[in-house]
């Protein structure tokens, strides 16, 4: 039989988890209730077992495991459910991806330059504030751009949920076209300037015009137009500061 381990044999001793992050044991009940503090700023503390300790086993919730940032934290809001991710962790791991994901950056240009504000590095604080929002539990998108135009921070003053049709009609804006303005495309055969506008997922034909600048005049005439009609079309359901956005908006 091994030597029975005092509190004070243990207490005040640092370990190293698996990560590499230390901890210091602060409190020794017996082998299978220590309690132990991580050596970080946020100085976490959880219950763990002297052999899981000792293997290095434990989880930080504050170690930053999503893309060197991000990380759960402590509160009500749980990841995953009966091992499935939850809707509110998708959320926010699709955020930091877009935030911090070399991979995301690269295949979706439009990305490039955004990142998650510091709150939000802490999956608890970004649930808490989805939780409040009106369309989160419609499974609505989430948006950072409706708001504040050409926005690159994913943050509470920035973001709202918006529904499906909403978002797609500013994700058919930000479509390439080449050099020429949005909405523009020219006709090879016939040698003029065509403006189109994407009417649920389909092109709606504007017409023929002589320079690009006519017929972008024309789409973007028609692009307002139609952002406000949808907006009066979902006014009782999104926030008031996102319907007032919409009415607002406009192509530079």
């Amino acid at each position: 039989m091994g030597k029975r381990i005092k509190p004070e044999d243990i207490v005040g001793k640092v370990f190293q988890t698996n990560s590499g992050i230390d901890c210091v044991v602060v409190d020794y009940k017996g082998s299978m209730d220590v309690t132990v503090k991580f050596l970080d700023k946020y100085e976490y503390k959880t219950k763990t077992q002297l052999d899981r300790l000792i293997k290095g086993k434990i989880r930080n919730l504050y170690a930053p495991t999503m893309f060197g940032v991000g990380f759960i934290g402590v509160g009500k809001n749980s990841a995953f459910l009966d091992g499935k991710e939850t809707r509110v962790y998708k959320y926010w791991s699709r955020m930091m991806s877009r935030g911090y994901s070399l991979v995301c950056k690269k295949a979706q240009v439009t990305y490039e330059d955004c990142y998650v504000c510091e709150d939000w590095h802490c999956f608890q604080n970004f649930a808490d504030w989805c939780s409040l929002q009106i369309g989160f539990n419609s499974e609505y998108h989430l948006d950072k751009d409706i708001l504040v135009k050409g926005n690159k921070v994913y943050s509470p003053d920035t973001c709202c949920f918006v529904p499906r049709e909403i978002n797609n009609i500013f994700t058919s804006c930000a479509a390439a076209r080449g050099d020429l303005p949005q909405g523009v495309s020219w006709h090879k055969r016939d040698k003029r300037y065509i403006a189109t506008l994407s009417v649920n997922g389909r092109p709606k034909w504007l017409g023929y015009y002589d320079t690009k600048e006519e017929a972008y005049s024309q789409y973007k005439t028609h692009k307002e137009k139609q952002v406000k009609v949808v907006a009066l079309e979902w006014k009782d359901k999104i926030e008031p500061r996102v319907f007032e956005a919409l009415m607002k908006w406009n192509l530079d």
